[in-house]
C-alpha cells in the first residue's frame, strides 16, 4: 500500500501535485520555448507517471512538484530524460541531467557539436593544454563500462561556430568525489543511483558555465542557477507571487507537523506492544 499523497488548500479545497499540475497544463504551453518540440501535456503525463511510481515523491509538497515541472517547462527539457523530478526532504527537486546542458547548447544554434565522456583505465587517454589544446581519447569497447567504480576520468567539450579549436574541461574522480561530498544530496537518488551521469553533468556544468559563452545560450545560466540551488538542498524558483523564502517555510512546516505525526505513530504503536 502506497504512502498518501501531499495535498495543498487552494480556496477550501485540497489538490495533489498531479491534480494542480492537469489544472495548469494550459500555462506550461505558454511557457515552453517554441524551439522545444515538447508539450504542457507529455510533461503533466511524465510527472503524473513519476508521482504514481516513486511514493516520496508523491508525498513532497505539490507547490514544489508544481515548481519542478515548470522550471522544465520553461527551459523546454524533456522529464525523465534531459531533467529529473528528484525527492528531498519533502520536496520535489528539478535535477538537470547532463544531456539538458546539450540539448540548450545545440538550441542555440552557436554550439556545434557538445558532448561529455568518461574515461576507464583500459582506455587511450592524452590532454594537451596550452598552445595546443587538444584531447585523445581512444575508449576501449570490449570492456565492461557500465561500472561506475572504475571511472578515472570525466571530461565535457564543445565545438563553437566560427571558433577554430574546440574547448574542453577534464575532471578526474577525486574531482568529481569532492562535488558530491558538498552536495545537500550526496546521498540521494542522484548520485547514490546515477553517479556516472553526475560525474558527466559536473564536467558539462563547469564547462558550461566557465567556458561557453553564457549569455548567447539561451536558458544556460538558468540551468547552471537550478543546478546549484538543488545541489544545495533550496527550491529554485518561487510560483506565482510566494517567494522563494515564504515557499521554503511553507515546505519546512509541512515537514515539521509531518515528523510529529510520525513521531506520534511510533509512540502509539511502542506503547501498544
Amino acid at each position: 500500500m502506497g504512502k498518501a499523497l501531499a495535498t495543498v488548500t487552494i480556496d477550501g479545497k485540497d489538490f495533489t501535485a498531479v491534480q494542480m499540475l492537469n489544472k495548469r497544463a494550459a500555462r506550461l504551453d505558454e511557457i515552453i520555448p517554441g524551439t522545444a518540440g515538447i508539450t504542457g501535456a507529455q510533461l503533466v503525463r511524465i510527472a503524473q507517471f513519476e508521482v504514481a511510481r516513486n511514493d516520496d515523491l508523491g508525498e513532497c509538497s505539490p507547490n514544489s512538484v508544481l515548481n519542478a515541472v515548470y522550471d522544465a517547462a520553461r527551459l523546454g527539457l524533456m522529464l525523465g530524460r534531459e531533467a529529473h523530478l528528484v525527492p528531498y526532504k519533502r520536496r520535489c527537486q528539478m535535477i538537470p541531467d547532463y544531456r539538458g546542458f546539450i540539448t540548450l547548447g545545440y538550441r542555440s544554434q552557436l554550439v556545434l557539436m557538445l558532448d561529455a565522456k568518461t574515461v576507464f583505465p583500459e582506455d587511450e587517454f592524452d590532454v594537451q593544454e596550452g598552445s595546443t589544446m587538444a584531447i585523445h581519447h581512444k575508449p576501449d569497447y570490449s570492456i565492461d563500462r557500465s561500472s561506475p567504480k572504475e571511472i578515472l576520468y570525466f571530461y565535457a567539450i564543445a565545438w563553437l561556430r566560427n571558433a577554430p579549436v574546440p574547448v574542453f574541461h577534464v575532471m578526474n574522480r577525486t574531482e568529481v568525489d569532492r562535488i558530491r561530498a558538498s552536495s545537500a544530496m550526496k546521498d540521494g537518488i542522484p548520485w547514490r543511483d546515477w553517479y556516472d551521469r553526475m560525474g558527466l553533468k559536473s564536467a558539462i556544468k563547469y564547462l558550461a558555465d566557465k567556458r561557453l559563452p553564457v549569455t548567447e545560450i539561451p536558458g544556460l545560466a538558468d540551468l547552471v542557477e537550478i543546478d546549484n540551488r538543488a545541489e544545495a538542498g533550496k527550491i529554485s524558483r518561487p510560483i506565482e507571487g510566494e517567494d522563494a523564502e515564504e515557499l521554503e517555510a511553507k515546505i519546512d512546516e509541512e515537514t515539521r507537523i509531518r515528523q510529529d505525526e510520525l513521531k506520534l505513530k511510533l509512540e502509539e504503536a511502542k506503547a501498544n506492544q
